[in-house]
């Protein structure tokens, strides 16, 4: 036997124990000795005669967020976007996204900061690198926006420019 396979044994025999000794001492809380059950009786009924019977009776709650109906008569809606079929593949899937995009947004200055070449795989890098502190620049789903984010300061107050 090679002394790597022979040590690699060792190991496993030694995790085997280990886990077999942490298992023994805590065997107690895995299988708990059973409990005696009691069953309880439910107690006579008197009955009342009907004329006496009192009968609850329901209120209908009012809705904990009341919704106001609109304003205006009538809703002013579009054509409805044609549904497209799924894309099959991952591959598909950016000009599907173009596609539906541009059904949906009706200004085609916000597609433009939408970076649509590997949108989906740029996307679940965005979302894996949100609990750290930074994320690549080359990575972002969108493209930010030129000269870059200015601020007006207006007292202590910083307003989006």
């Amino acid at each position: 036997m090679k002394p790597k396979s022979l040590a690699l044994m060792l190991l496993v025999v030694l995790l085997v124990l280990f886990a077999g000794g942490i298992f023994y001492d805590e065997i107690d809380e895995f299988f708990h000795p059973p409990q005696k059950i009691t069953i309880q009786r439910p107690a006579e009924e008197t009955k009342l005669p009907e004329d006496q019977a009192v009968r609850p009776e329901r209120m209908p709650m009012p809705p904990r967020h009341p919704v106001a109906p609109p304003k205006t008569a009538a809703l002013e809606t579009g054509p409805l976007p044609t549904e497209l079929p799924l894309p099959a593949t991952l591959d598909q899937a950016d000009a599907y996204l173009e596609e539906r995009l541009q059904q949906l947004i009706a200004d085609r200055d916000l597609l433009v900061l939408v970076n649509l070449n590997y949108f989906i795989q740029k996307l679940v890098l965005f979302i894996d690198h949100l609990p750290e502190k930074s994320i690549p620049r080359l990575h972002l789903p969108l493209t930010p926006p030129k000269p870059g984010f200015v601020t007006l300061a207006s007292g202590e107050q910083q307003l989006i420019g």
